[in-house]
């Protein structure tokens, strides 16, 4: 969370650098079509809830719920028009899957959840 909001801050860090497979390419074709149709992602999000569902040992795997507040963020068009859809929901939930890479855990998978978040 903290390596996406730096990015769309203008800050040198890069999130891909936390992500592997899936999550990764998600991010790149997600960058690409936001260039593409000339729209940037304004604000923060931040991170309200992690928490682990499952742990595979021998293939080194967790899976985890996590819920963001992205009440702070918004789809902006090139000439500054809020393009965020007036009923998004302030948080989202995502079932994301990390995969062992090395002596870390990277982010393989991340999709949006059925869960409910509550805010804290």
């Amino acid at each position: 969370m903290d390596a996406g909001n730096a990015r769309r801050a203008g800050a040198s860090t890069e999130p891909e650098s936390f992500l592997i497979g899936k999550a990764l390419e998600d991010d790149i074709s997600t960058r690409r079509m936001l260039e593409e149709r000339k729209v940037r992602v304004a604000g923060n999000n931040a991170l309200t809830d992690f928490r682990g569902t499952e742990f595979n040992s021998k293939a080194e795997t967790v899976e985890a719920d996590v819920c963001l507040d992205v009440s702070a963020s918004r789809v902006i068009a090139e000439d500054g028009t809020d393009l965020t859809p007036a009923d998004r929901g302030s948080l989202v939930s995502i079932r994301v899957l990390l995969v062992s890479s090395g002596a870390s855990l990277k982010i393989s998978e991340s999709n949006p959840s059925e869960k409910t978040c509550v805010a804290h």
